[in-house]
């Protein structure tokens, strides 16, 4: 579970109730982060007015968003889209 995981099964448990729970939990998460996913546009501008650093990465290490105080300690101007 520290590693990632969601959720897990027993062998020694497993029967088709907690197979099938499993399964309808896995689908309503992938929902959940498919409706997450990307940061919907309208909340970009909610973190500007602190003065830490706050942004998104993809597990890649891309940067999905990032508030004004980044793009000053980076150096940049913040400019929005």
């Amino acid at each position: 579970m520290h590693a990632g995981a969601h959720d897990y099964l027993l062998k020694n448990q497993l029967n088709p109730g907690w197979l099938e729970r499993s399964i309808r939990y896995a689908i309503e998460r992938h929902r959940m982060d498919r409706a997450l996913w990307p940061p919907r546009k309208n909340t970009t501008g909610v973190f500007d007015h602190w003065s830490k650093a706050y942004f998104q990465t993809t597990p890649d290490g891309h940067y999905v968003m990032a508030n004004a105080a980044l793009a000053r300690i980076y150096g940049y101007g913040y400019l929005r889209n």
